[in-house]
């Protein structure tokens, strides 16, 4: 995926992956980058590969937010930015059914309990640290069949992945 101009003007904040106009990265290190520094840029990147522009893909995020149950849910936007123009809603009980079935990917729990990762851009590799736990924080909750909404509201609130959640549905 090469990065434009298009992909870095709809991303509302810069995130570490410090990707710039031109730079080529795949889609796997897209994702990487996703679960494991929240990186709006790739997320966006993701969104425009995919769908061919960010509305689509936000309309696939809603269907498959409904698919998984998650019916309390609208993703205005991929990367979860927050602002009083956008209405985005979820409910824990949704996003815990959301990262459920993100958890049942290999590659999701895998990439988002990396402290580390390396990812290339170009010619070059790059490496990323994060404080992305899936496993310390969400997991226990969801491994019940009825879990406790408080705390796992809590635990969520100290993974921050939101929004690469409705990413992760669609992906």
């Amino acid at each position: 995926v090469t990065i434009t101009s298009e992909i870095l003007k709809n991303t509302p904040e810069k995130s570490s992956a410090d990707l710039a106009v031109g730079h080529v990265i795949s889609l796997r290190d897209l994702m990487k980058c996703v679960l494991v520094s929240n990186s709006q840029e790739c997320a966006v990147a993701i969104a425009t590969t995919l769908a061919g522009n960010l509305n689509d893909f936000v309309a696939q995020m809603n269907r498959r937010a409904v698919e998984l149950g998650a019916t309390n849910t609208t993703f205005t936007n991929v990367t979860g930015y927050y602002s009083a123009g956008t209405r985005q809603l979820t409910t824990v009980r949704d996003i815990a059914k959301i990262i459920k079935y993100a958890l049942s990917l290999d590659y999701i729990e895998d990439y988002s309990n990396s402290r580390m990762i390396t990812f290339s851009v170009g010619k070059s590799n790059r490496t990323m640290f994060t404080k992305n736990l899936i496993d310390e924080y969400i997991t226990p909750f969801l491994l019940t069949d009825n879990p406790d909404f408080g705390p796992l509201a809590s635990a969520i609130g100290r993974v921050a992945c939101f929004y690469a959640v409705g990413v992760i549905a669609v992906f």
